[in-house]
This record gives structure tokens, sequence and C-alpha cells, in this order.
């Protein structure tokens, strides 16, 4: 698979009677690659898995003037995000009676590489803090165990543990790290009244190069941000219960999931905010919960051959904050209500649409923020039949 995008922005404020104009150019590139093979053995099957990637995150940012400099200077910033990374797995499936169980192992090669380079425009000296790099590169063995046990004909639970073992290095650290995922679900199925799913997960994970940079990178025409200066494993606690019905014959689908995740250690940023400048900076906290409702209703229209979709995404997160040198705690809550349809005509024209309305609201030591935004899209599809012969 592959996959090329580019995206570029600009915008224009005014800040102290000055004219700040900001353009960031982005250009994503990704190629991947996979391979599958499968057996049937005695009571079972084997199943391996290779696979093979690389991605790419090109960013160049542009910022006149930029106020942390002298007067009318101009500054520009190029950071590139480079991630290869290559792996085999191996699966043995069994079953016996109402159990299924599976053995899998595998290895993991991981290299990432974030740099940065930031200079004043029409200067070839590129600024020393502001600019850098820092690589790393993961070599993991993992195993682990899959069970599933199905109580009776409506029931079942899945039970799931993955081990790693990851030997890290980067430009500035080396450590061995012995990572560990369990994971449970139980569902109950096939009923008049629809589906559920109860589920459980301990996460833990390596934090990515680009929150370990090493140096200053530029946010804005006055913010700057630092990474966290140690590497530590970011973990969590995951509840999740899901519900869905599906009625085939009337065409109509409710699905709704409601998560709950509590961040054992995550990032927390460190804010210092002076009258011309930003500075910001990472460190770990254990203190930061999400709390996530997502619901939608997906129906066909005979007489307009068009399926449209209603739905609502509720989010709710308490984190804290460190302004100044001064502790708070932010309480956000987010709501996306939104409209989606799409047409199956006979031709060879269809259309897709989406209506949204977006409702953001936070609380900082009693302080009341709201934002509303509204936006719809359209999209037409033409389709070109073309036969060689």
């Amino acid at each position: 698979m592959v996959d090329l995008k580019s995206y570029a922005s600009g915008t224009s404020l005014q800040f102290n009677n000055d004219l700040i104009d900001q353009d960031l150019d982005t250009q994503e590139r990704n190629l991947e690659t996979d391979v599958n093979f499968s057996k049937k053995i005695k009571n079972g099957a084997m199943i391996i898995y290779g696979y093979v990637a690389h991605k790419n995150l090109d960013e160049d940012f542009t910022a006149s003037p930029v106020s942390f400099l002298e007067a009318d200077k101009a500054i520009t910033g190029n950071y590139k995000t480079t991630l290869n990374y290559q792996g085999i797995e191996a699966d043995f499936v069994f079953r016996k009676k109402k159990w299924s169980y599976s053995f899998f192992g595998g290895v993991q090669h991981l290299d990432e590489e974030f740099t940065g380079t930031s200079n004043e425009i029409n200067a070839e000296i590129a600024i020393d803090s502001l600019s850098g790099g820092n690589d790393s590169r993961q070599l993991s063995f993992r195993g682990g165990l899959k069970l599933a046990y199905q109580i009776n004909e409506k029931m079942d639970m899945n039970a799931k543990i993955a081990s790693d073992i990851v030997d890290y290095r980067n430009s500035f650290f080396k450590d061995q790290y012995l990572i560990y995922n369990p994971e449970l679900s139980y569902r109950w199925l096939k009923n008049s009244f629809g589906n559920f799913r109860l589920s459980y997960k301990f996460q833990q994970e390596l934090p990515r190069l680009s929150s370990l940079p090493g140096f200053g990178v530029l946010k804005s025409y006055r913010s700057i941000q630092y990474g966290a200066q140690e590497v530590e494993l970011l973990k969590s606690h995951r509840y999740s219960l899901s519900y869905i019905l599906n009625k085939v014959k009337d065409r109509f689908l409710l699905s709704t999931t409601l998560s709950y995740v509590d961040y054992q250690n995550s990032f927390l940023r460190q804010n210092f905010i002076a009258e011309n400048y930003n500075f910001s900076s990472l460190f770990y906290t254990n203190s930061e919960d999400f709390l996530n409702l997502n619901a939608g209703v997906t129906t066909f229209i005979d007489k307009l051959n068009m399926t449209a979709k209603l739905g609502i995404n509720q989010m709710w997160f308490t984190r804290p904050s460190v302004l100044n040198d001064q502790f708070s705690l932010i309480k956000n809550k987010s709501q996306n209500l939104y409209l989606r349809g799409t047409t199956y005509f006979k031709g060879n024209y269809d259309f897709y649409f989406q209506l949204n309305y977006m409702r953001n609201s936070g609380e900082i030591e009693g302080n009341l923020t709201n934002i509303e935004n509204y936006s719809t899209s359209f999209e037409n599809v033409f389709r070109i039949n073309d036969k060689i012969f």
C-alpha cells in the first residue's frame, strides 16, 4: 500500500499592532506491505504474518515576524520524522470443544528518526537551541497467549496476554523493558434486543520520538515546545461497554460505545507564558482521565437510494496543568453532532455530504470558556467505465 498526502495552511493575525503571517506545509509518505501464510495442522492452524513499512512526515513552518527575535525578523523551521519497521509473527491456533486457544510469538525491529532545523530567513546558520535531532532503535521479542471460551450459543469470554522484551536505544539513552498488555472481554450475542460487549485492557507503550526531541520545536510565532527529558513507559487502564442492534432486513444499525481511560502515566505539559513568548516542556503525570460516548444510527432510505447516519461523539476529560509554576486542573467537555449521507444511484454520479456541529467547553480554576463551530462538506463522485480489449 502506498499513501501520499500533502497539506498546506496559512494564518494571518495581529499581535501588539504587528501583522503576523504563519504558514505550514506538510507532506506524508507511507509505504506498507505484508505477507500472510496459513496452514492447517493437527487440531488447529498455523498462521505466519510478515510486514515491512516506511513512513515519513515532512513539515515546513514559517513565521514572520517572530516575537522572541529582533523586530521584523522571520524564522523558518523544517522537521522530519522517519519511521521504518519490519517484523514477523507466528500464531498457532487450536480448538477443543468450547475452548479455543492460541500461542503466538515474533520479533520486530523499529527505527525512528526525528530531526529539526530552524534559522532566520536568508541566514545560513541554524539556531542551535531550535535545531538538532534524535534517533531510536527498538528490537522487540514478543510472545503471548489467547484464550476464548464459548459459554453457550449467546455468550463467550476472551482473554489475551502479550509480553514484549524490548531493547531500546536513542541518541541519549538506552535500557531494556519488559512490557505486558493483558486484555479481557465478555460478549452477549444474538439477542433480539442487540449485542453487548464489555472489555478491559491494560496498555503500556514507549513514547514516540517526537515527545523526546532534545531541542526546542517551533510551534508558532511566539511558542517553542521542549520534550521530556527521560524515557518512561506510558500506562493506562481502558474500560469499554458497547451495544449494537443490527436489523439487516430493515437496513437499520444502532451502535453505542461508552469508554473510560484512566491514565497511570502520561504526559503533562508545563507552560511558561511571558509578554512576547511561550515556552513549554513535557513531564510525566498520573492524574488524567478520559470518558467518551459514541453513538450513531445508520439506515438506508429507499426513496432516495441513500444511506444516512446520525451520530454524536461526546467527550469529557480531566488533566492537570502547570502555568508559570502554578498548578491547576483542567476540565473539558466536547460534543460533536453530525449527519452524513451517501447516495447509490444507478448512473455514474453519486454524492456525499456531511453536516457537523461542534461545541467545546472548558474550566480552569473557575474560569469558563465555550467555543461553537458549524461546518458542512459536499463531495461529487463521478464514475467513468472504460473497457480495453
